[in-house]
């Protein structure tokens, strides 16, 4: 491995753990177990934009990347979240990403007001 690559790994590796502190968690009152069914899919970082942002209101994921999607089909809320790979996504942001989402099932708005850091 040229040392080029071993300092772009080292770089990406070294930014990681703090994406999970940029995902906004719930107000309380949407920070539960949810009471619906749900459907829990992951999937790899890199094809979550792609699939959560086709079924997307025209305001909803607007000046970013989308990083995980909670919808409804009937009574089922179906949650996407990135898979854990240990480099992109850690357990711990996989989790906080799930909290995230699960709250829009329990009924947390789209423009996620009173998101807690």
């Amino acid at each position: 491995m040229s040392p080029f690559w071993s300092v772009k790994y080292t770089a990406v590796v070294a930014i990681v753990p703090f994406i999970a502190g940029f995902i906004d968690l719930p107000p309380e009152q949407y920070d539960r177990a949810p009471d619906v069914q749900v459907n829990i899919t992951t999937m790899p970082y890199m094809k979550i934009d792609r699939v959560c942002r086709w079924p997307m209101q025209s305001a909803e994921g607007e000046g970013g990347r989308i990083e995980g999607c909670a919808r409804f089909l009937g009574k089922v809320c179906y949650v996407v979240v990135p898979s854990v790979d240990g480099v992109l996504v850690t357990k711990a942001t996989q989790q906080r990403l799930l909290r995230h989402e699960l709250a829009h099932c329990n009924g947390w708005p789209a423009d996620h007001p009173g998101a807690r850091r």
